[in-house]
């Protein structure tokens, strides 16, 4: 990879006047970065001495991991499968009690029968993760277990594990022929503008440069994608571009026929932004068009590198996760 490569496609000058020259646009909402409630051992709710109220407590065990702790989803109505689910996790007190790796790589979630669940946890915090992405069926009341306790266990998930599966047509760029690439400048105006796109190991990157002019110049990859029915989505994303002058870079999801909804990452004067796990503001299912941008408006550079382009579903009550009491597995 890392090969450059350009195209010269017609690129509409609507849409790039919305991308570069509307104020009013949304912002890029941080979602899944939010601060959360933690349970310790005293504030965690009970879940009936057995895990599940009048359940034994031996079904769901996961060999070889000596601790887990129960967890119910209450607080929607919804039924949707492949939901991403935030789990809060005690993992202060529980690696200070040396239950839990600190890099909290000994966690493991299953469903209530032990059947393994798509997971994520975040090891850089102190203290270990503090929180955990589960991808799951969600529907009242529905229940699973968080397992720790094994010494040896390596880390056993990928954050793109937790994300809703299939939408989005090679969402790290492994196959360069998943995206359409457009550019634009305005003709009129004179002023060439230097561009290129550049894939890269799981990401790609955009370059673009404008010595002078008004009205900018811009280049996006794009794909249509099909959001399946029964939920809306957020686009999530990681992204590192730095800037010099006037200039952006976004992702917006559109309708077939027209700009529905985007949100973008703008900051003023010259920067260099490391962002991860940003969100797009909610949109309702459909054929859509999603594209990544960058571009350039009276003068200077950009330089955006784009990776881990995943969908979450979002529904209308999020289900909250509470977390029950430890016990040990069964012998």
């Amino acid at each position: 990879m890392g090969a450059e490569a350009t195209w010269t496609r017609t690129f509409g000058a609507s849409l790039f006047a919305c991308a570069l020259g509307v104020s009013g646009c949304a912002w890029i909402l941080g979602g899944l970065g939010e601060a959360i409630d933690r349970p310790d051992a005293a504030s965690a709710p009970s879940l009936g001495e057995a895990g599940w109220d009048g359940a034994p407590s031996c079904p769901g065990a996961l060999p070889g991991y000596p601790y887990r702790r129960a967890f119910v989803l209450d607080g929607t109505d919804a039924s949707v499968a492949d939901y991403t689910v935030q789990i809060a996790l005690p993992s202060d007190q529980l690696v200070a009690e040396g239950k839990v790796q600190p890099t909290g790589a000994d966690y493991r979630f299953t469903d209530e029968e032990g059947r393994p669940l798509p997971f994520w946890v975040d090891g850089e915090a102190d203290g270990g993760p503090r929180q955990a992405l589960v991808r799951m069926h969600i529907q009242p009341g529905a229940r699973g277990w968080v397992h720790y306790g094994n010494a040896s266990a390596a880390i056993g998930a990928q954050r793109m594990d937790v994300f809703a599966p299939g939408i989005i047509d090679d969402p790290t760029f492994r196959r360069t022929d998943g995206w359409w690439v457009q550019f634009t400048e305005d003709p009129a105006d004179r002023v060439p503008a230097e561009w290129s796109v550049g894939y890269e190991d799981e990401g790609v990157r955009f370059k673009v440069a404008r010595s002078s002019g008004n009205n900018g110049a811009s280049v996006v990859a794009c794909q249509t994608v099909t959001f399946p029915g029964g939920s809306r989505y957020r686009v999530v994303f990681d992204t590192v571009f730095a800037r010099e002058g006037e200039g952006a870079v976004w992702v917006w999801v559109s309708g077939l026929d027209r700009l529905s909804v985007w949100a973008h990452s703008v900051v003023e004067g010259n920067v260099t932004m490391n962002a991860r796990d940003e969100e797009t503001i909610t949109f309702d299912s459909g054929t859509r068009v999603m594209c990544l941008g960058a571009g350039v408006t009276t003068g200077g550079s950009v330089n955006a590198r784009f990776s881990r382009i995943r969908a979450r579903r979002v529904v209308t009550n999020e289900p909250r996760a509470s977390v029950g009491r430890e016990e040990t597995s069964c012998p």
